[in-house]
């Protein structure tokens, strides 16, 4: 069968997105016929200097989860819009699928609603993250045949060889679809796949490299989910059980895209922690350099991702890393102290943060530390821990990545906990503007936080990252949207006669 995977606006353009070329090279290799088509990269060169600053991370959740400005956008950019779709239907696919998160939902309702519009008989299947929570409001959208939670693999070989025999649509297994019940669908769970070995390495041609933000940089994984259980994380969530690949395996990988893609220097793990399994990661450095034709000049690559603090990490294998071409690992940091980081459960001490970032400069590994302000067990000293923190490892640090005052994300522990563990005052629940029943922690304050740790790290000379770049250009909004929560909540609620 023809398939088609697309990604819509506002999907960040930094790369080529890494779960399209992963469902293609799969789709492939079970007999079908795909093609990957990024609509947010292409309408980002087609559309005007006026919109192209709404592609980058900073503006993210305030231009493309406004349905207002997506409108504008479309109204302003209606041909280029409808060249993309016509590029959908040129490829007579049977089945179109689209990659669903919260910042292109919008977006990517309106091109599918297109596609059905023009073509009723493309079966129109959505995945992705915010189909894991969303799943059940897709389907009120009649333009939607399907909607597949989590993992893809299985559930898109079952669907499509289901379609392909001309079976019933009424249950496929992996995806939700409607159903004359009072529940109004049916969803049978298929199994993640066990061994990521065995599926095959994502195929990018489609994607034109060089017109991406990044170019020379290449997604990559070594796992999916995480064996951590952060309280504000949903990973566990989407992804439902930790696995990873094998280091000869990744290596492999990036070996054959490497050859494929000379252009390519440098790869960015996508996954939560390259470094959940110490034994997969150090035998990764060893086939890299026991590789003759990775030390040849043309053949080389540097990699990075997102890290954990771990004791066991010692230096011989950061050592290793660095000489295996490591340039950057992100770490999940959070809190300078150690009452925060273990409320939040990250499972480290303070003092082996130190350490880590000690060892990660001696050997010529950057650093990025991700900082949380705010959390909802998190007092005035607490701050001062994590500023203390900043200043005694500035050396060490290349960047800091300020997360923005704390959110609570639904389907976490920290969100189904927030009342009775975390002492959040249950009216008061909202992702931004929640605040404690003890009024310490409170929107306001976070946001004064925030400031000052920003302000801190630009002292220290510590580079930031995108979420003070948003914090600046949204700052009027943002408090327009809590003076609009704060009033919405003074109000008296309505009750019924």
């Amino acid at each position: 069968m023809r398939v088609t995977l697309v990604n819509c606006p506002g999907w960040v353009r930094r790369l080529p997105p890494l779960g399209a070329a992963l469902l293609k090279a799969f789709a492939n290799s079970q007999g079908h016929e795909a093609t990957c088509l990024d609509l947010s990269n292409n309408l980002y060169h087609a559309t005007s200097e006026k919109y192209k600053p709404f592609w980058n991370t900073e503006h993210m959740h305030y231009f493309w989860m406004d349905e207002g400005r997506v409108r504008a956008f479309i109204d302003e950019n209606e041909g280029a819009v409808d060249r993309e779709v016509g590029k959908i239907l040129d490829l007579q696919p049977h089945v179109v699928g689209f990659s669903l998160y919260i910042n292109n939902l919008s977006m990517t309702l309106e091109v599918l609603k297109r596609v059905k519009k023009r073509a009723p008989s493309v079966f129109i299947v959505v995945g992705g993250p915010e189909v894991c929570s969303k799943a059940k409001f897709l389907l009120e959208h009649r333009e939607i045949d399907a909607a597949v939670p989590g993992e893809g693999e299985n559930a898109l070989a079952g669907l499509l060889q289901t379609l392909q025999e001309s079976g019933p649509r009424n249950n496929l297994p992996g995806a939700y679809v409607r159903a004359d019940n009072p529940q109004g669908y049916v969803f049978t769970p298929v199994p993640v796949v066990e061994h990521l070995d065995e599926l095959p390495f994502p195929d990018f041609d489609d994607f034109a490299l060089d017109t991406y933000a990044l170019p020379g940089h290449m997604p990559t994984y070594f796992g999916r989910g995480c064996f951590k259980k952060c309280v504000f994380c949903d990973e566990a969530f989407l992804w439902k059980k930790w696995r990873t690949r094998s280091g000869r395996r990744t290596f492999e990988e990036l070996r054959h895209l490497k050859r494929r893609h000379p252009s390519v220097a440098l790869f960015e793990f996508y996954d939560s922690l390259l470094n959940s399994d110490l034994r997969a990661l150090e035998e990764f450095c060893d086939a890299i350099l026991q590789d003759d034709s990775w030390n040849r000049p043309e053949n080389r690559f540097q990699w990075l991702g997102n890290a954990i603090v771990r004791y066991d990490m010692g230096r011989p294998l950061l050592e290793k890393m660095a000489k295996a071409g490591c340039y950057l690992l992100q770490l999940g940091i959070e809190s300078g102290s150690q009452r925060v980081v273990t409320s939040m459960k990250k499972g480290f001490r303070v003092p082996d943060a130190d350490r880590v970032l000690a060892d990660l400069h001696a050997v010529g590994i950057k650093a990025m530390v991700n900082i949380m302000v705010g959390f909802p067990t998190e007092t005035e000293e607490d701050f001062q821990q994590t500023l203390d923190f900043l200043r005694r490892n500035a050396p060490a640090i290349d960047r800091v990545a300020p997360n923005g005052p704390t959110g609570i994300v639904e389907n976490t522990f920290l969100h189904k906990n927030a009342e009775n563990i975390y002492g959040v005052d249950p009216g008061s629940l909202h992702p931004e503007f929640w605040s404690t029943r003890d009024g310490q922690n409170t929107y306001p304050v976070r946001l004064d936080r925030f400031q000052r740790l920003c302000d801190f790290a630009q002292k220290l000379n510590l580079k930031l990252g995108a979420p003070h770049r948003q914090w600046e250009f949204w700052r009027e909004e943002k408090l327009k949207r809590y003076a609009d929560f704060k009033q919405q909540r003074s109000q008296p609620q309505k009750t019924s006669d």
